[in-house]
């Protein structure tokens, strides 16, 4: 359904000569801020430069935040965790390997 609340207005930034990245704002926020948005595009170039890799350019923030949660997801064995409490797997899950 169209929902007027979840407009956003985006663009592309191509930092690297790699596919660019959408860079997107909800539009409240951007009617709030417009008069900063050449600031905030700074920023997240800044951002993108500051993570220093040229094959996954990232704000650093987002980059940081993946490596995180890939290092918090191998503490645990989720799919023993899952089964434990009595999720179930959904058919692509258990049919691709997932129990």
């Amino acid at each position: 359904r169209y929902n007027v609340n979840n407009g956003k207005i985006f663009c592309y930034i191509k930092p690297f000569n790699v596919s660019p990245q959408r860079i997107e704002v909800h539009i409240e926020t951007f009617k709030k801020y417009q008069g900063f948005m050449n600031d905030l595009m700074d920023m997240v170039y800044y951002l993108i430069l500051a993570q220093g890799d040229y094959k996954n350019p990232q704000a650093r923030s987002i980059a940081i935040a993946e490596k995180f949660a890939r290092e918090s997801l191998k503490l645990f064995n989720l799919r023993l965790l899952m089964k434990q409490i009595g999720l179930i797997a959904t058919i692509n899950e258990s049919r691709f390997g997932g129990n």
